[in-house]
């Protein structure tokens, strides 16, 4: 075989392997997309039939890691939203725990609390939502999907920690005080406070006040529940103001 021969035969080699490709690459899109036509179409078909009464918009099919997943968001919100997806060949959904719970939605609700009362008070601390979507009233709701005026509405819980240079009642009911001012100072009125109190002198010593009101500091006797807490005492008084406690490890 002469050079000459050898040479055509090689470009007819190469451009035979690489026709092949391509053609395999063609196929392979050919086949992605009815595939993702099929899917799609189950899909909305499900859609069709569970939650066509829902004032929904509908996001694009996506594809990743062997699942397709659909967003269906709420028009009055876009946070307000959960997915349905296909893998395996079964349809499933979040729609209980992210649009009837609520479950993303409040946490995105908790991120923007967070984000405004960090900003207003300088102080960093935990925003939760413990009441799901569902036991909210519609007045609630509808104020939530409008994002208004969110941080005077009474349904979060403010989480901080607190280190306390002189483990007694008198500076431990002083810090909680002069938190709660701050706040008040600024307007912010949460559901209750959750303040976890660290030993500075032994930081193994905690506890954690669960249901803290801002009337906290108006209580005449707001030391002495400080004082039962420290002796491990769950009295009337504690009970009184539906305050509880728990040894923080």
């Amino acid at each position: 075989m002469n050079k000459q021969t050898k040479l055509v035969l090689e470009r007819s080699i190469f451009f035979t392997f690489v026709f092949v490709c391509f053609g395999l690459i063609i196929i392979n899109e050919k086949q992605d997309l009815f595939i993702t036509k099929r899917v799609e179409k189950k899909l909305n078909d499900y859609i069709e039939k569970k939650y066509n009464k829902l004032n929904l918009e509908k996001s694009p099919i996506k594809y990743k890691n062997t699942t397709f997943t659909i967003k269906l968001s709420s028009k009055d919100n876009i946070n307000y939203f959960f997915y349905v997806k296909y893998s395996s060949k079964k349809i499933t959904d979040t729609y209980k725990e992210d649009y009837v719970k609520g479950k993303s939605f409040l946490k995105y609700i908790e991120k923007k609390l967070n984000k405004e009362i960090t900003k207003n008070t300088s102080t960093q601390c935990k925003i939760s939502i413990n009441t799901s979507f569902d036991k909210m009233r519609d007045i609630i709701k509808e104020r939530l999907l409008n994002e208004e005026d969110l941080i005077h509405l009474k349904i979060y819980t403010i989480e901080k920690d607190l280190m306390i240079e002189n483990w007694n009642s008198t500076e431990i009911s002083n810090t909680i005080n002069n938190l709660i001012y701050k706040f008040n100072e600024k307007n912010i009125t949460p559901k209750s406070f959750q303040i976890r109190l660290t030993n500075k002198e032994d930081i193994t010593e905690s506890i954690i006040i669960k249901n803290i009101k801002n009337n906290f500091i108006s209580i005449q006797n707001n030391e002495q529940i400080i004082k039962d807490i420290l002796k491990d005492n769950n009295t009337s008084l504690l009970k009184q103001y539906e305050i509880t406690y728990e040894k923080d490890s």
